[in-house]
């Protein structure tokens, strides 16, 4: 299962695990380590942050008038909460080329719109996307980091050849590739030695 996080309710969070299981259309979700670190202590999470915050408290009256930036920012934060719904909805309904889709979607919208991709996430996701994977998007806080694949299983070594063969002609790192099945929460595991 996947976790649905719904943050808009006024009482509180609301947690839905929710099906996920793209294994039974012989497909998985890839994480593609960029092996490029995320700069957030330099604030350009944190101004993202805010610049989200002050788009979202914008009255309808004030859109006519508010910067272009900002205008982005709402139509991030409106269209992903959008895309959640609709991944949600799919992955219910097995149809994974919706969610793939989706995942592609929300990755152009944080490179255009939120302005937190970068190019090493650009190249990995476009790559992938021509490895045959169904869908690609950058995860985290962005400004470096990693990459959720969704794509067949037998894909498999043509997508990782695909990115590692784009990032190498970029000039970045070659990646790290791993498999990102659901499963159950973290544990602590008690290892026996000193």
């Amino acid at each position: 299962h996947v976790l649905l996080l719904d943050f808009s309710a006024p009482d509180g969070p609301h947690v839905q695990p929710r099906p996920w299981y793209p294994s039974v259309a012989g497909l998985e979700l890839l994480v593609v380590d960029t092996r490029t670190r995320h700069a957030n202590a330099d604030g350009a999470f944190a101004a993202r942050r805010t610049e989200g915050e002050l788009a979202m408290a914008l009255t309808p009256d004030a859109l006519s008038t508010t910067p272009d930036t900002l205008l982005r920012r709402r139509r991030h934060v409106e269209t992903e909460n959008e895309r959640v719904r609709a991944v949600a909805k799919a992955s219910g309904n097995d149809d994974w080329r919706a969610v793939g889709h989706h995942l592609t979607a929300s990755h152009h919208s944080l490179r255009s719109d939120y302005e937190v991709s970068t190019d090493v996430l650009d190249t990995t996701v476009e790559a992938a996307l021509a490895g045959g994977a169904w869908g690609a998007r950058m995860t985290g806080a962005g400004f470096g980091g990693s990459v959720v694949v969704l794509s067949p299983v037998d894909s498999r070594a043509d997508l990782i050849a695909s990115v590692t063969s784009a990032a190498l002609r970029a000039g970045h790192r070659a990646p790290r590739f791993l498999s990102g099945n659901a499963s159950g929460p973290a544990t602590r595991i008690r290892v026996a030695g000193p």
